[in-house]
């Protein structure tokens, strides 16, 4: 597995839309950033005690991307609005409020096609944003920084598009020519 980009702990650089991307860094939360989460089901209600949302995923309709939220409402929208096709795969739960040692993970959306990003890294954000390439929707939620009872690690891995995956989904795209961004931090089983 260390033949395409390393181990997983490493961080690997690619280029796309002319930008070269280090992966998924760390970034401190800024004051002005919130994140909602929808409310309608039981593990809404859970997420909404714990302070933790799902994080939704979804096939974009020209399948050229994917879709990430953590509000209901909004996965619900991409669904019957969009016609965006749910993955359905387990990618556990973010903090909706920030925390001592938090990491913020930022979505933006590639313009060029239906696509989006997500990183931990405020430079590749504000970087990707100034190439008027991406456009910056806001912040996914707060991930942690360290492993724990409950707690699986997301990566990111791209190759025509970007994906957020485990560890066990990171090593079977990298099989698939798909390269390794970097780590996302560590998000929850349970809201």
């Amino acid at each position: 597995m260390t033949n395409r980009a390393g181990a997983l702990g490493a961080v690997a650089a690619f280029t796309v839309a002319g930008i070269t991307l280090t992966g998924c860094g760390t970034a401190k939360p800024q004051a002005a950033e919130k994140v909602s989460a929808g409310r309608a089901d039981a593990a809404a209600v859970a997420a909404a005690t714990s302070g933790r949302a799902k994080i939704y995923e979804f096939v974009t309709r020209s399948k050229q991307g994917y879709f990430y939220t953590t509000n209901r409402k909004e996965a619900e929208r991409a669904k019957n609005k969009y016609k965006f096709i749910p993955t359905n795969r387990n990618l556990g739960y973010v903090s909706t409020k920030r925390f001592k040692g938090a990491l913020t993970m930022y979505r933006l959306r590639y313009k060029a096609r239906s696509a989006y990003l997500v990183t931990l890294s405020a430079k590749e954000r504000d970087q990707l944003v100034r190439s008027k390439r991406f456009v910056y929707e806001g912040v996914l939620g707060y991930t942690a920084k360290t492993k724990g009872a409950g707690k699986f690690r997301l990566w990111r891995v791209s190759k025509t598009s970007w994906r957020a995956v485990n560890t066990v989904q990171a090593k079977a795209l990298m099989k698939q020519g798909w390269k390794l961004n970097g780590p996302l931090g560590y998000v929850w089983v349970r809201p």
